[in-house]
């Protein structure tokens, strides 16, 4: 997931977005 460009929120969504189709409990923490 290394990326040669700044963390971008569209990082920050893209990460956000597998962790929640994974069904992790982060997510649903997150999404809270």
């Amino acid at each position: 997931m290394a990326r040669p460009r700044t963390f971008s929120i569209d990082d920050l969504l893209d990460v956000a977005e597998t962790i929640v189709t994974s069904g992790d409990a982060t997510g649903l923490t997150l999404r809270a």
